[in-house]
């Protein structure tokens, strides 16, 4: 059951002015190479990175922490440009599915400018689509997810979050999305479809967009680490 990570790092950051907010520091380094050094460090069969604005840079840096890092999935990280970035998030989404092996039989969308996501938000996700695979398999019952159908989401506090898995069925239809949407609407078209994992913390309600969310994530990762 190959499951692979899809890191959407294409964003201009137009909010933040003329900085790349992925390369704001955040927990002593880059906000991406925070959040692509969990996901290395999770279960995922293989990491696919979708740049886009600065694009050299982006691949440099994660070049640069692969090589310097002993993780055993850093020879599956994989670097992806969509040179159609500005026309919208979708069209990273799409840049990175089509880029995925027919091996993958899952994948888990990852925003890059969530800092505060872990590897223990990855693998209770990832624990949840195996379980649910696994009782697939061992029942011979006709529904939804028994055809291979799973969407498995982050759920706090009753709000729905990210990151979320889709099984290779939904493929076709996320590459549907057009403009500077992400999967909110196919979300909401498939919600009786949705597994939903609780999580223990906002983490999975959290993104980076302007200077104050940035300097919050700096606290609070901060103050974690001093616990």
């Amino acid at each position: 059951m190959s499951v692979a990570g899809l890191l959407l790092a294409a964003g201009n950051s137009t909010r933040m002015g003329e900085a790349n907010k992925l390369l704001q520091c955040v927990d002593a380094q880059p906000m991406l190479a925070t959040v692509i050094t969990e996901l290395i460090k999770s279960s995922l069969d293989s990491v696919w990175v979708v740049t886009g604005f600065q694009a050299d840079i982006i691949t440099a840096l994660i070049e640069q922490l692969v090589s310097n890092n002993d993780f055993s999935a850093a020879k599956n990280v994989h670097c992806i440009e969509n040179l159609d970035y500005l026309q919208g998030l979708s069209t990273s989404l799409k840049c990175g599915i089509q880029a995925l092996p027919s091996s993958v039989e899952a994948v888990m969308i990852v925003q890059a400018d969530m800092p505060t996501l872990t590897v223990a938000h990855f693998e209770k996700l990832l624990s949840a689509y195996h379980l649910s695979v696994a009782e697939k398999n061992s029942t011979s019952a006709k529904s939804e997810q028994g055809e291979g159908r799973y969407i498995i989401a982050p759920y706090y506090r009753g709000r729905r979050g990210n990151p979320v898995i889709f099984s290779r069925h939904f493929f076709v239809a996320l590459q549907t999305i057009s403009g500077d949407r992400g999967a909110r609407q196919l979300l909401k078209q498939w919600a009786d479809q949705i597994i939903a994992v609780e999580m223990d913390d906002d983490a999975v309600l959290i993104d980076i967009d302007n200077a104050a969310q940035l300097q919050t994530a700096r606290l609070g990762i901060n103050k974690g680490a001093s616990l």
